[in-house]
């Protein structure tokens, strides 16, 4: 696939509404969960403010650009929400919500929050299952610069599996991402079941699970992990 550049916008196949030399349909969408604006995704000063209508209308090429906050994968007590990654889009959090390129954000200054803790706040018997889901039709999905907490996999087969992430089949990247505060019956913060997917430099502080302690990998998966900054009771990674 060719993605389209500035020649095209200089033949006029591609428009750019801006004149930053970046065609329209290569521009990030940005979320906010303060915004105000039109909400339209089109700058931060629009921003969408709800990530999960962000994920339902991008497609393969997308990247999503999210600014410092909490955000929660529903609302009330629908303990099956997710933020259901998408195939082939990138999502990049830690932005203070003024930058113009992805490289000027600070993950570690920035914190955006996925949070579980719907319905009653700190009271984890209506959190979701899953904050983060990934399924078999997910492949080259990107989760970067994001603190994933608040998982409860706490319920029947799945549904105790993975309270940080269930990676169902789904090939994905997760950068530079905290898993905190999640628990589960198998993987506390992260269950990966037939799915080939990559772990890169995140921190996982012991997350809890009934039997295993915070990662749970079928054996037929592939998994390549590179992790760097754990506590030595998390180094148990094949």
């Amino acid at each position: 696939m060719e993605f389209p550049d500035d020649i095209d916008i200089a033949a006029g196949s591609s428009a750019d509404a801006d004149s930053n030399g970046v065609p329209d349909e290569c521009q990030p969408v940005y979320v906010d969960a303060s915004a105000s604006g039109a909400g339209d995704g089109s700058d931060w000063g629009n921003a969408i403010s709800d990530l999960n209508l962000a994920l339902q209308n991008a497609r393969a090429g997308d990247e999503i650009w999210v600014a410092q906050g909490v955000y929660y994968p529903g609302n009330g007590s629908d303990r099956n929400a997710s933020f259901e990654l998408v195939d082939g889009v990138k999502i990049y959090g830690g932005f203070s919500g003024a930058e113009t390129t992805r490289e000027q954000r600070d993950w570690e200054t920035n914190v955006t929050i996925l949070s579980g803790d719907i319905g009653v706040i700190d009271d984890s018997t209506d959190n979701v299952y899953h904050v983060v889901y990934s399924g078999e039709t997910v492949h080259g999905a990107v989760l970067d610069g994001f603190t994933i907490q608040d998982g409860k996999a706490n319920g029947a087969g799945s549904d105790g599996q993975g309270g940080g992430w269930y990676n169902d089949g789904g090939t994905v990247e997760v950068s530079w991402c905290k898993f905190i505060n999640n628990t589960g019956d198998y993987g506390g913060a992260i269950y990966n079941y037939r799915g080939e997917s990559r772990v890169n430099t995140c921190y996982i502080p012991g997350e809890r699970s009934e039997r295993i302690r915070w990662w749970y990998l079928r054996r037929w998966c592939r998994w390549w992990v590179g992790v760097e900054q754990l506590p030595d009771l998390c180094q148990q990674v094949y």
